[in-house]
């Protein structure tokens, strides 16, 4: 256990969890079949876009041999064969296509317009996320870059290019396929991500952290009457120790065992509801409505709203999927982090803090489950092979390779700052944009970004 880390009234039975997590890892998830088949239906129905699965290894490195796993794709048929395809590399890790397909089913994008699940997400996934750590190599980034480039080739063979966008992880997917395989690029956008170096890949949860907390602060400077049924309901709760069930992801566990977390910090549960920029009123409004009309905190409703919250953020299982997959990709958790997260006076005295929600309640609800403290070693991008390309590129075409990055301004994911080491790198050979009036979801809600990816 982390030196010094407070539990905050964790108790979790440590017994079951490694070999019930190895019982359920075989089971099928429903919510993520029905979700799945929520969507066919819905593809179906509208018929904008047709689907279909590609057959691919599970583990690259044997390819001939391994066992095959199923990616399904969409594909939004363009009405000009002579434009370049438009690949949409979603977010995660435990994203899926469908947003994509709500925001591109009517674009006016002259070619086709294509998206798969990622393996082991959406509608490329069985298992929901409750895989052995074993597993967690084959679903890291460059296995979806392998499995990308094997749907390029399965639908328009090796002299079509295509444009990609990524968001969030899929901006990290983007990324090792300009390193992997440059010559199937037209044109790279991300938005929400950039690569880091090696050294920030190692401290970025504490990185993170920060981003969070500097948006708490914001929040509560934008929306004052809201951080103050905040600071009511986390005196009430650490007042009266109040107490609250942790989700960890196993509905059959029996009450006695159900672990609990108790004390001030349940209200940082809401910390992730801060990336989304352009939903901060209706975050304020839904705080706010747990006041009584004579303006004290309605405590059965503020248990019922964090509880909810909990419930949604708070699932230990998929916890460890993103610490064995996503977490090598862009930047593992460590314990080092997490120490240097609650020695921290800024973060620990934010008024909510996505750190701090971590490491005092999903991390220790973790290591109490059996699961192993760091899975592996970060994985940065190679970005002396993406100079090369560029350079090579530019001097073979007269003009610069479109690379290009959006970095918004109230991100708690990617702040502006992580964007330095990429420019810093590669200099004048990408464009860096800076947001000012989005978060994480800037993508969907800022005009320059969609006119860039549709021109």
């Amino acid at each position: 256990m982390l030196k010094g880390l407070r539990l905050i009234g964790i108790c979790a039975a440590i017994f079951f969890a490694v070999s019930n997590f190895g019982i359920m890892a075989s089971a099928q998830n429903a919510n993520t079949l029905k979700a799945c088949a929520s969507f066919k239906a819905k593809l179906t129905q509208e018929g904008l876009a047709t689907f279909a699965t590609l057959e691919v290894p599970l583990d690259y490195h044997q390819a001939e041999t391994s066992p095959k796993i199923s990616i399904f794709y969409w594909l939004r048929k363009g009405t000009d064969p002579a434009k370049t395809p438009l690949l949409l590399i979603h977010g995660g890790v435990g994203g899926n296509s469908s947003r994509y397909y709500e925001v591109f089913k009517n674009s006016t994008y002259p070619g086709d317009i294509l998206v798969i699940d990622n393996r082991n997400e959406g509608c490329s996934n069985v298992q929901g996320y409750q895989e052995l750590p074993a597993n967690y190599a084959h679903f890291r980034a460059r296995n979806v870059v392998h499995d990308l480039e094997r749907l390029r080739m399965h639908l328009y063979g090796t002299p079509t290019k295509w444009r990609i966008f990524g968001q969030s992880r899929g901006g990290a997917i983007s990324h090792y396929y300009l390193e992997m395989y440059p010559e199937a690029l037209e044109s790279v956008q991300t938005h929400g991500w950039t690569m880091m170096t090696e050294a920030n890949m190692r401290q970025y949860t504490f990185l993170r952290s920060h981003y969070s907390a500097r948006a708490s602060d914001r929040f509560a400077l934008k929306f004052p009457d809201a951080a103050a049924v905040l600071r009511q309901a986390q005196d009430h709760f650490e007042l009266n120790k109040t107490c609250l069930p942790l989700n960890l992801g196993q509905a059959d566990l029996p009450p006695p065992q159900q672990p609990q977390v108790c004390g001030r910090y349940l209200t940082d549960g809401v910390s992730y509801r801060l990336s989304n920029f352009a939903k901060w009123g209706d975050l304020a409004t839904q705080i706010v409505s747990l006041k009584n009309p004579d303006g004290q905190l309605d405590v059965g409703k503020a248990v019922s709203y964090f509880q909810k919250e909990l419930n949604a953020n708070i699932y230990v299982q998929y916890f460890n999927y993103i610490l064995g997959t996503n977490g090598l990709d862009v930047g593992s958790p460590s314990p080092h982090n997490f120490e240097r997260i609650l020695q921290d006076p800024q973060l620990m005295q934010a008024l909510v803090s996505e750190g701090r929600f971590v490491a005092n309640l999903v991390y220790p609800a973790y290591l109490a489950l059996g699961f192993p403290g760091q899975l592996g070693d970060v994985d940065p991008v190679d970005y002396s092979k993406i100079m090369s390309f560029l350079r090579q590129y530019q001097a073979r075409n007269g003009e610069r390779f479109h690379f290009t990055l959006f970095s918004s301004f109230y991100d708690t994911v990617a702040g502006p700052e992580m964007f330095w080491d990429e420019k810093t790198s590669l200099g004048d050979m990408v464009e860096v944009f800076s947001l000012h009036n989005s978060g994480h979801e800037g993508w969907q809600t800022e005009p320059d970004v969609m006119k860039r990816l549709l021109r």
